[in-house]
């Protein structure tokens, strides 16, 4: 059946896609046979959208042309969307508004997948996501979501919140533009009390204790204090904090002048240092490829992602004194470097040939750290003799950016952006 195909073919990625729902639940709802719109099938928009992402992911004949018609009616379909009396429809369009971000920034269509992201990010608030077990007075506000009927869609509800915090980070820094979620926030409405999530085990096992509570997840992190509220360690946790981390240290740098005063100097440094510290706790949590114990597809594609986006927001981080400090430089392009090899180390291509698309703003960012040192090797080597060949240190360089961009390729297939980005590194290495 063409339907279950795609359906399973886009719940082998979903996890790439920001996708929160029960994948088990998702699927048997999905492939019942109760008519489309029916409560007890997802609503049309989300149906649409997961055949428009399986028909991308499956490569069918004419692909192209569905998935055009796809998008067109899953675009129509969600702008109506809370019009019907559908059971789930603020979960489940809000789900569609991820999945269509996500498809549209794949396919260069940046403007449209962040007016999705900003419709997405909206609901999401005033749902109450952000706010689930707060311990803040009256928090919700009015919310039109019912409560939760068990630990699980609790947990898609949590992973709804968190997954929004991705997309909204991550996807800031790769279009420089504002993020919609302000973290931190001394306001209490922006302020995101939702607990870290647990992964879909713990919540099919009963979810958080009874009567946990608590608040200002995102802000007490970022002011180094630990929390006891769901699983802050997690592969999960460990991919929200990468992409706030990847963002904060994006919004930082861009503050940073030449010519500061004595208090702007301390600011600065000041919250210099701590994301520094942030960063590299994260690094530290993060096992090797090899010493993962459950090595299915989706999990070294996320640990794949985490491990990038940590890299990819120290670059970011010290990229700012990269010409002046000796230890900025050297954990630029130590970490550059790193992205590279871990392309070549997950070898991810073959098996998948898709990852989040997030991924190619991570390797641009990468490459140009790598092609500079190249360059700067190459012109200190040239100022000396024309006929040197090049050092060790350079071909040992050059080696690892050319073995990790051959194991890219096969990555950006699916994804027309990744395709233009891996093009544009290609044609800097090319002018090396």
């Amino acid at each position: 059946n063409l339907l279950t195909l795609r359906v399973d073919k886009f719940l082998f990625f979903a996890s790439e896609f920001g996708f929160f729902l029960h994948p088990a639940r998702f699927r048997a709802s999905a492939l019942q046979s109760a008519r489309i719109g029916h409560h007890s099938r997802p609503l049309p928009a989300l149906l649409t959208t997961v055949y428009l992402w399986g028909t991308k992911l499956s490569g069918m004949p004419n692909s192209t042309e569905i998935e055009r018609e796809l998008t067109t009616r899953a675009l129509s379909q969600v702008a109506s969307s809370f019009e019907g009396n559908h059971t789930h429809k603020i979960m489940h369009t809000i789900q569609t508004r991820y999945l269509l971000a996500y498809y549209l920034f794949s396919s260069g269509r940046d403007l449209e997948g962040n007016y999705q992201v900003l419709m997405a990010v909206s609901m999401a608030k005033a749902s109450g996501i952000v706010k689930i077990r707060s311990d803040q007075i009256d928090p919700r506000g009015s919310s039109e979501l019912p409560a939760a009927q068990d630990p699980v869609e609790e947990g898609e509800r949590v992973d709804a919140c968190w997954n929004m915090i991705i997309l909204d980070k991550c996807w800031a820094v790769a279009l420089a533009s504002p993020t919609n979620i302000n973290c931190p926030s001394d306001d209490p409405r922006d302020q995101v009390d939702t607990p870290w999530p647990l992964d879909v085990e713990a919540y099919e096992n009963g979810g958080y204790p009874a009567g946990m509570k608590g608040r200002c997840t995102l802000d007490n992190y970022l002011k180094g204090m630990l929390s006891s509220r769901g699983s802050e360690m997690s592969m999960k946790g460990l991919h929200i904090k990468a992409s706030l981390l990847w963002e904060r240290s994006n919004n930082l740098v861009g503050t940073w002048k030449p010519q500061m005063n004595a208090q702007e100097s301390a600011a600065f440094y000041g919250a210099f240092q701590i994301l520094d510290t942030l960063l590299e706790r994260v690094r530290l949590s993060l096992p090797p490829p090899t010493q993962m114990t459950d090595r299915s597809p989706p999990k070294m594609r996320t640990l794949f992602v985490v491990h990038s986006l940590t890299y990819a927001a120290i670059i970011q981080l010290h990229g700012v004194f990269v010409r002046t400090g000796v230890e900025s430089k050297r954990k630029v392009l130590a970490s550059a470097q790193a992205i590279f090899r871990m392309v070549n180390a997950v070898r991810l291509g073959n098996a998948t040939q898709t990852i989040n698309p997030i991924m190619g703003t991570v390797w641009v960012c990468a490459s140009q750290a790598i092609l500079e040192e190249l360059a700067a090797l190459k012109a200190h080597r040239l100022s000396n003799s024309a006929n040197i060949p090049p050092t060790e240190e350079e071909r040992n360089i050059l080696g690892v950016f050319e073995n990790g961009l051959r194991e890219m390729m096969p990555l950006a297939r699916s994804c027309s952006l990744m395709r233009y980005q891996l093009g544009q590194i290609q044609q800097a290495h090319a002018a090396l």
